[in-house]
C-alpha cells in the first residue's frame, strides 16, 4: 500500500508545491528571503527533499488516515509529520 500511496502523493504534492513556489508566492519569497536565496534551483537537494518528505507524509499521515480504527491518533501523527518539514529550511543550505 505504501508504494501506491507514495506514487499518488509524490506528483500531486510536487505539482502543488511548484505552483505555490513558482507562481503564487514567488514574489513574497523573493521580497522576504531573497538575500539568502540562491539564484538558481538546487535540483539535487529539491529531489532528495521531496523523496524524503513524501515518504514521511505517507507513513505518518496518509497511511494512518486510511485505517478506520485510528481515531484521534491521526491528529498526533499529522503533527509528528511536521518534523519532516524541517529539511526544506536546512537541506538546500547544506548541499
Amino acid at each position: 500500500m505504501f508504494i501506491k500511496l507514495y506514487a499518488i502523493a509524490l506528483p500531486v504534492f510536487f505539482a502543488i508545491d511548484m505552483l505555490w513556489l513558482g507562481v503564487v508566492a514567488k514574489k513574497f519569497y523573493r521580497n522576504q528571503i531573497g538575500s539568502i536565496m540562491k539564484p538558481d534551483v538546487n535540483w539535487v537537494a529539491a529531489i532528495i527533499f521531496y523523496l524524503i518528505f513524501i515518504a514521511g507524509l505517507v507513513v505518518f499521515v496518509i497511511e494512518p488516515a486510511m485505517e478506520k480504527t485510528l481515531g484521534n491518533m491521526l491528529y498526533y501523527w499529522a503533527h509528528f509529520s511536521g518534523l519532516f518539514a524541517m529539511p526544506p529550511t536546512t537541506l538546500p543550505i547544506w548541499l
